[in-house]
């Protein structure tokens, strides 16, 4: 067994401890065993159940992709435990239903002949001897390179006299690992499969009328063998492919073989690609040399990003960076449904605390906890950029990331004490410069911005010493940077009134609109409000409600000022909100959940992390040590090069 990618737990200690669990995809090959004797499909299935019990428990399900045999046992899997099966890709071989007239080395000599290579597998011992005196490496080659679409043969006494070439996608590495596995363990274990084709036959005749009932995507290409076995093209034709695969997609690939990754046609590539994790994307590319090609000439998170139907993004949890990613398909339906929401730690930063996320243009801006440096990372292309100080960072810094007209991306970075004093800077990412900037800002600026078409807007308020009054009396509003300007332009009103005691905070969406969350405590009410951007520049802006929702009956607390986060999703109507509890002294931890909210009472939550109740040394006595699970806005990715 192989395991490709470890992700590591939210938790960070090896364990996920109640937290949302990455995805985990079950790859089932070709030769899927190499030294194992009379072992049936079914032995197989249960031999993955344990692993997937192993795994992530025995409750929770798996993606499943299968290939060549490993199809084969892909198709039993989700026909004997659809239970542990979220959806299946497979490829090559079509689900074929249990016919009792129909015992698979019988058909296949009446097919193709003795001389067909299953038919040729069956004897004990026969066809291993055969291939000792071939050779390991010829007889590899044979089997990997061949396009053919009809049958396989191998007549006894077979001579193999001509070269091999060997096609793009197979190098001479490739061959030398596959000679070394098979080398050590021979040819018995994987043609023992094919010895037991009828023994799994007659297992499996009690279910000669079910159907396999998960999402199903299967991909065959018109050169596969397997597609010219006689009556498959008219059995995926007809519609009895479906009727067995109710929840089948078919897609029958007019290109050839399907002999690799690279025969793929493009437009099934860009598919394929935009479903893949963004932190992902670059060691799966990396497998394919046109695979890589495609993703730098055009910008696959776009075509994702029209979907509609899933928020991604990227969070800090317990100073670690993580991708998030929330499928919106399973809301909006009865509460028994599992909502598929998935956070994986970002490997790149493992040595790395971070304390903010900063997302503009598909570029994420990361803040050191220690406050050293500042990392620009494009997580589309792979290209980081560390950052050093002109001449320090300070733990009070803010930090903004956004580009001019000329596209021309720059970091604003400020600091602006609740005395009046302020320091401003800007870093010009092409000319790898700073330089200080002499504005006075028109207000008190908070943390939490969201930057639109270049431009930075800050939830805002009058400074203490512009009018001596109570907070609660402060004006509370909006204020832009304008990165081409590279100054701030007037106040934009809110389409509310604060009051001091309130939480609000900021959200994009699509890069387009901005989203602000508002909720008070009033009259023993803890009403939740989602406002959107109909219009907003530099200098105006004007306002739509989006949703408001009476939140006391739901989790009767008010949400956390210092950690909230949120997404909106336009289509089901709903808001996504990252939260932290309100520091305790009393308690240990302070729990981490998502809630999703929809008007008419719609309401999920979930836990997906903790974080250690800790004084942080040297601070007022009412400041915890945490890092709150802060969600930067919804990620498009981009093709902006930082290097």
């Amino acid at each position: 067994m192989h395991v490709a990618e470890k992700s590591p737990s939210v938790a960070g200690n090896g364990a996920f401890d109640g937290a949302i669990r990455p995805p985990v995809i079950l790859f089932l090959h070709g030769f899927p065993e190499l030294c194992v004797d009379a072992y049936t499909s079914l032995h197989v299935v249960g031999d993955l159940i344990g692993l997937i019990d192993a795994v992530v428990g025995d409750r929770e399900k798996v993606f499943v992709v299968g290939h060549d045999w490993g199809a084969i046992i892909a198709w039993h899997l989700c026909l004997l435990r659809p239970d542990r099966v979220k959806a299946l890709v497979n490829m090559s071989v079509v689900f074929d239903p249990w016919n009792p007239k129909r015992k698979p080395i019988s058909m296949f000599k009446s097919f193709y002949g003795d001389d067909y290579y299953i038919c040729r597998f069956q004897e004990y011992g026969e066809i291993e001897a055969e291939f000792a005196k071939v050779g390991t490496e010829r007889c590899l080659l044979e089997f990997l390179t061949y396009r053919n679409p009809g049958p396989i043969l191998l007549p006894k006494g077979k001579r193999y006299d001509d070269s091999v070439s060997l096609p793009s996608w197979l190098t001479d590495c490739d061959v030398k690992y596959y000679v070394s596995k098979y080398e050590k363990n021979g040819f018995t274990g994987p043609v023992n499969y094919y010895r037991n084709m009828d023994r799994t036959w007659e297992l499996m005749g009690s279910l000669s009328k079910a159907q396999v009932k998960v999402p199903v995507k299967f991909i065959i290409g018109d050169q596969d063998l397997t597609y010219h076995i006689p009556g498959t093209k008219k059995y995926i034709q007809d519609g009895r492919f479906k009727s067995h695969v109710p929840l089948l997609d078919e897609v029958v690939l007019k290109l050839g073989r399907m002999t690799s990754m690279s025969d793929l046609p493009p437009d099934l590539v860009v598919e394929i690609l935009t479903r893949i994790p963004i932190t992902s994307l670059r060691a799966v590319r990396s497998t394919c040399k046109s695979w890589n090609a495609l993703t730098k000439k055009c910008n696959l998170g776009k075509a994702a990003a029209t979907r509609q139907q899933q928020f991604v993004g990227f969070m800090t949890m317990s100073s670690k960076v993580c991708s998030v990613k929330l499928d919106f398909q399973g809301t909006r339906k009865d509460e028994s449904e599992f909502v598929d929401l998935s956070i994986n730690q970002v490997a790149l930063f493992n040595q790395v605390e971070i304390s903010k996320v900063i997302h503009c243009d598909g570029l994420l801006l990361c803040v050191t906890k220690d406050n050293s440096r500042l990392v620009l990372w494009n997580p589309y292309l792979g290209q980081t950029r560390w950052i050093e100080p002109r001449r320090y960072f300070y733990r009070p810094d803010h930090y903004a990331l956004g580009y001019d007209t000329n596209r021309n991306h720059k970091i604003l970075r400020f600091f602006d004490d609740f005395r009046g004093g302020n320091e401003f800077e800007i870093y010009h990412v092409r000319s790898s410069s700073w330089r200080v900037l002499d504005h006075i800002t028109p207000g008190k600026l908070h943390h939490r911005s969201v930057t639109l078409k270049g431009n930075t807007y800050f939830f805002a308020r009058e400074k203490m010493i512009e009018v001596l009054v109570n907070v609660s009396e402060l004006k509370h509003f909006l204020l832009c940077f304008d990165f081409t300007r590279e100054s701030f332009g007037q106040r934009l009103h809110l389409p509310f009134h604060i009051h001091g005691k309130e939480t609000v905070t900021l959200s994009g969406v699509r890069e387009e609109q901005l989203a602000v969350l508002y909720q008070k405590e009033s009259f023993d009410m803890y009403k939740l409000e989602i406002w959107v951007t109909d219009k907003i520049d530099p200098n105006a802006v004007s306002w739509s409600k989006f949703l408001m929702v009476e939140m006391r009956p739901l989790t009767g607390f008010q949400f956390n000022q210092e950690a909230v986060s949120f997404a909106i999703d336009e289509e089901k109507k709903v808001v996504l909100v990252f939260d932290q509890e309100v520091y305790n002294p009393t308690k240990t931890i302070l729990i981490q959940s998502v809630y999703i909210i929809g008007e008419d009472g719609y309401f999920k939550s979930m836990k997906i992390g903790e974080n250690p109740n800790v004084w942080m040394p040297g601070e007022f006595p009412n400041r915890p040590k945490f890092s709150p699970p802060l969600v930067s806005s919804s990620y498009l990715p981009s093709l902006v090069q930082i290097n």
